[in-house]
């Protein structure tokens, strides 16, 4: 048996492992009170009152809730995997953290609009909106991108990981195509035809 996973662990570096963390605590919260309501009746003098309360989490609180949620723990292993097993993103182009990073700023603006899209309201009887797990998994997901991008600043220069990304993109994928070899060569038609 190989102890290569726990040595792995050993070595990542701790914003890193913050980055998969939290990604994991945002996931955790995606099952708790994201969004609900509660009544509450007191009626008075010796005839007890009532209250009850119900919420929903994020799966159960729209796109714009459970995909910031799937956002952030993309990010977790994403994060996990440029320790655990590096090779598996050589492929990519995209620094991993730097990946985190943009997948972060995505989940926070589709959180943002949930909260302002959510509806809310109160008298002196019942309350419904956004509950405390939203806010908590808010600001985990801003950690996670806190994070992510001194992990970035950590490992390099953010500056020339975001300029790879920009040159690899300006790169053409294929060099370009020789005419064929049938084909006369093009005649401009500012030089007079000799012969």
């Amino acid at each position: 048996m190989s102890h290569q996973g726990s040595t792995d662990l050993k070595n990542a570096p701790p914003l890193a492992l913050g980055v998969v963390v939290l990604g994991g605590l945002v996931f955790i919260l995606s099952f708790f009170g994201w969004y609900g309501g509660s009544v509450s009746v007191d009626l008075g003098g010796t005839v007890p009152g009532f209250s009850t309360s119900v919420s929903v989490g994020a799966w159960s609180f729209g796109f714009l809730a459970w995909f910031p949620v799937m956002l952030a723990v993309a990010g977790a292993v994403i994060g996990a995997l440029s320790f655990a097993s590096p090779q598996t993103l050589q492929s990519v182009k995209v620094p991993p953290f730097l990946l985190v990073l943009a997948l972060d700023v995505v989940a926070i603006v589709l959180l943002l609009l949930r909260w302002l899209t959510a509806e809310k309201g109160s008298s002196e009887f019942f309350s419904y909106g956004v509950k405390w797990a939203f806010f908590l998994s808010l600001l985990l997901v801003i950690a996670q991108g806190v994070l992510a991008y001194l992990t970035q600043v950590q490992s390099g220069s953010l500056s020339s990981a975001i300029s790879s990304v920009t040159d690899s993109m300006n790169k053409p994928s294929a060099p370009p195509m020789p005419p064929p070899a049938d084909m006369p060569p093009p005649v401009d038609p500012n030089i007079p035809p000799q012969g």
